[in-house]
């Protein structure tokens, strides 16, 4: 899975995404002690779940199907709305589901081996 992998980074955002087989795009987290005390990290961490929520519809799907498990990981920063963060969201998973899909008509075109 970590070959199939996509990463693509904006501002304080760095989201790795990878297809899965599951009906819903999945989320996770990963924000380090850099980002700011256990308040603020805590508070962004609420932001991104928030974004993540409302902006759950927009994000495409792939298109031999499932969805994607979405890992955003942070820089450190001044802390972002909660709208600032869904847009970079919406961007960055927008532009690594455009690489998926590159990958998967490359695979698929590919001429077989044998050997």
């Amino acid at each position: 899975m970590a070959a199939e992998r996509v990463r693509k980074s904006a501002g304080p955002l760095v989201v790795s995404i990878a297809p899965s087989g599951l009906d819903q795009h999945r989320l996770g987290l990963a924000v380090g002690r850099r980002v700011g005390s256990a308040v603020v990290r805590n508070r962004i961490k609420r932001n991104l779940r928030e974004s993540f929520r409302q902006a759950r519809d927009q994000f495409p799907r792939p298109t031999a199907g499932g969805s994607y498990d979405i890992v955003v990981g942070l820089r450190p920063h001044q802390a972002l709305g909660q709208r600032e963060y869904q847009a970079l969201l919406v961007e960055l998973v927008g532009q690594g589901h455009a690489v998926c899909e590159r990958r998967s008509r490359r695979e698929g075109s590919a001429p077989e081996r044998s050997s």
